[in-house]
């Protein structure tokens, strides 16, 4: 017995002898579009104009992948670099009141205000509290 030089039938069934040309046609689909890169934290989808990952300017930061914007710091934060997944607690004894307002307030380490002295900033780093009469800051980190 010699192999067949084409299909004798159109079927998916192997053959008894070996052939020299493939039973089955390939499959004709489109292919599929190339993944797309995930924009790190730190970055955002600029979706509206070059659909690429930029980076975070200082004073703003993006803590998920793909993000659409980045979102300035919180009062009491900020994030000195371009690129922040998160941003910085100001210091013990300095504050920051600006609430995600002014992104050139949370750009920073300067933009944490001192307390005065006989006051100390909040858990948040938002305000500073009056001491008690009689007490003295513990959260100073002169």
């Amino acid at each position: 017995d010699s192999p067949t030089v084409s299909p004798t039938t159109n079927t998916a069934a192997p053959t008894d002898s070996p052939t020299v040309l493939p039973t089955v046609s390939p499959t004709t689909s489109a292919p599929t579009a190339a993944p797309t890169r995930a924009c790190e934290p730190g970055t955002f989808l600029n979706a509206s104009h070059t659909d690429r990952c930029q980076p975070c300017l200082a004073g703003r930061f993006s803590n998920a992948p793909n993000s659409p914007t980045c979102a300035i710091c919180s009062a009491g934060r900020y994030a000195p670099t371009n690129s922040s997944a998160s941003c910085a607690l100001c210091e013990g004894g300095r504050y920051l009141e600006d609430d995600g307002l002014d992104q050139t307030k949370h750009d920073s380490r300067v933009d944490c205000v001192e307390c005065e002295e006989d006051q100390f900033s909040s858990e948040d780093r938002s305000v500073c509290v009056t001491c008690n009469a009689g007490t003295e800051p513990m959260n100073v980190e002169w």
